[in-house]
């Protein structure tokens, strides 16, 4: 059994003598009279506690045996149950706070209107919820049957399996809806136990395979409407913020996994590694679905109106290798560790709501619509035919015939016009660590490399100049006829044009490639032994330096763009760390 409790609470106090205090007072000090709105004192803020309570009970039989020299049998089966509390109660800010007494306004300042503020404009009062009473109370309930075995036959072949049946409130009442069975199966060959296995340059060789089935859940999402009690600032009168829709059809996300794998080691251990190829598919994934507009239920930041319903599946591969080589040996070392990783996915099935404006394909990748067929991860783009000879600015062409309206184009255009402009999220990853001793002094560096993937850089903005903000492509803008024969920056306007610049901004002219090789970090440690100093109080007393985000070593765009960072303002900073470590 266990019982796991937390909290979290902030709590602000905000002397009389403190900027904030005083910017809020003057601010909200009428002008005409010189009345105080707010009173000059001390401010408590008090944020909103917010506590987790969870009860974990489980019960568990373990089986261990070995049955004559053949045969090796380990098992474990057992329940779980677990309850989580999640609670948050409304904050609230007390004026003219005394410290001494505990005391201060509350509800006396009318903090449900605006008023007029120096040196312009209208503000309210800040407060936190002080007539919304919001309280939130979460219960999540999990109730779960697990089980795991495993076969041995003469320390070669081994078969296992673990089976788990689990449940949660949040589901429907449909018992199939409700409930998840999980498993998986696997096996293990061990073949350098063979008696025929005689090999000297591959002294180690094992086989892999698994299979199995995972779920998820989302805690936040429920079967039933739910929504938040509030109180108006301007009437007083309680009304239902609805939060979500409830969905009686909610089910887990599950996951069918497959891995073989094969794990070797060379002559004299010099050279170890191992190679794992994976393939996941996943059914029932969460994403938004549409509701119409007359059930007056709006949600997401853009108005989108949607719920979250099981609606797509997806398929994704790729493979693992990995080596460890000792290169040197003896009072001079060196060992390196090669990673080397692929992952590629592609929607298989998906319910897109027929009526996506083309802009949503240009937004982040999390918020682009997923296509069937594609990866979850493409960046899609407008198509670009260059810089027109005479005038400097896009060429666009619609239904095959060139225009020269972008609003006109941008109208126009479907997502079978956008261009695929590959992934933005890399599709191989690689790494190479060394580490090198030398008596009482070892260095160690890791070198990593990813690609794979585009980014999309950002460029010159219409009518952005005006405000005194420049990209460094206004001054490789097209000026005269012939430009266009080295540059893809649209020539200066004098007026205003929102839909020109959407155009290039999105065209595959700024897409580019995002691999790039890092120099990710250095470390350098000399250790001090009795051996070196007899009398030495510790036993071991290790001095270390280390370096981390040393650099760039090489990028695939020829702009000088940190494809990491592409459209940051600020870049991982490089950061210097020594340390000392004793040993006792």
């Amino acid at each position: 059994y266990q019982n796991t409790n937390g909290s979290n609470n902030r709590t602000a106090h905000y002397y009389k003598e403190s900027y904030y205090v005083r910017n809020v007072v003057n601010k909200f000090t009428r002008a005409d009279n010189g009345l105080l709105q707010v009173p000059y004192g001390d401010i408590l803020e008090e944020g909103s506690p917010y506590k987790t309570k969870s009860n974990t009970f489980r019960a568990q039989l373990g089986y261990n045996d070995k049955i004559g020299s053949d045969h090796q049998i380990s098992a474990i089966a057992g329940s779980e149950i677990r309850e989580i509390v999640r609670d948050r109660q409304p904050g609230y800010y007390l004026y003219g706070y005394d410290p001494n007494t505990l005391s201060g306004k509350l509800t006396e300042l009318d903090v449900t209107t605006s008023k007029p503020v120096r040196p312009g404009g209208t503000e309210m009062i800040p407060s936190q919820f002080p007539l919304e009473s919001q309280f939130n109370k979460y219960t999540d309930r999990f109730l779960s049957y697990y089980a795991n075995a495993s076969y041995t036959y003469k320390g070669r072949y081994t078969v296992s399996g673990s089976s788990r049946w689990d449940g949660s409130n949040i589901f429907g009442v449909k018992t199939n809806q409700k409930w998840q069975p999980l498993w998986s199966i696997g096996g293990k060959w061990d073949i350098d136990r063979e008696d025929f296995y005689h090999s000297t340059w591959v002294p180690g060789l094992t086989l892999r395979a698994t299979y199995g089935i995972a779920g998820n859940v989302a805690n936040l999402l429920s079967r039933y409407a739910s929504g938040s009690v509030l109180a108006d600032r301007n009437s007083g009168l309680s009304y239902i913020r609805v939060g979500t829709v409830g969905n009686p059809s909610l089910k887990w996300e599950e996951t069918k996994t497959m891995n073989l794998a094969v794990d070797f080691t060379l002559k004299n251990n010099r050279i170890s590694g191992s190679f794992e190829w994976y393939s996941k598919k996943s059914y029932d994934l969460l994403g938004d679905d549409y509701l119409a507009p007359n059930t007056g239920i709006i949600t997401g930041g853009t108005g989108d109106k949607s719920k979250k319903v099981n609606y797509a599946s997806l398929k994704t591969e790729g493979f693992d290798l990995r080596i460890n080589t000792k290169n040197l040996t003896g009072e001079l070392g060196w060992n390196s560790t090669i990673l080397l990783s692929t992952v590629k996915n592609k929607v298989t099935n998906v319910y897109v709501n027929p009526g996506r404006r083309v802009l949503e394909y240009f937004g982040t990748t999390s918020g682009i619509p997923p296509v069937t067929g594609v990866s979850r991860d493409m960046l899609y783009a407008t198509q670009w035919w260059g810089l027109d000879h005479d005038s400097g600015l896009p060429i666009v062409f619609l239904n095959g015939n060139k225009i020269t309206n972008y609003q006109t184009y941008m109208n126009g255009i479907k997502k079978e016009d956008l261009v695929s402009a590959g992934v933005s999220v890399p599709t191989m990853f690689g790494s190479l660590r060394n580490d090198l001793y030398y008596k009482n002094f070892s260095l160690s560096f890791l070198i990593t490399w990813k690609g794979g993937h585009v980014f999309r850089r950002n460029s010159i903005s219409s009518g952005a100049e005006w405000n005194g903000t420049y990209h460094m492509d206004y001054f490789n803008r097209w000026k005269q006829p012939g430009d266009e024969a080295f540059t893809n920056v649209p020539a200066y306007r004098t007026t205003f044009d929102n839909q020109l610049s959407t155009y290039y901004n999105f065209s595959n002219s700024l897409i580019e490639k995002g691999d790039v090789v890092r120099l990710q970090d250095v470390s350098l440690s000399y250790a001090i032994t009795r051996n070196l100093i007899p009398r030495l109080p510790v036993e071991r007393i290790n001095l270390v330096a280390n370096v981390r985000n040393v650099g760039m070593l090489w990028k695939a765009n020829s702009l000088g763009i940190d494809p990491d960072f592409a459209n940051a303002q600020y870049v991982t900073p490089r950061t210097f760390a020594l340390g000392i470590q004793l040993d006792f």
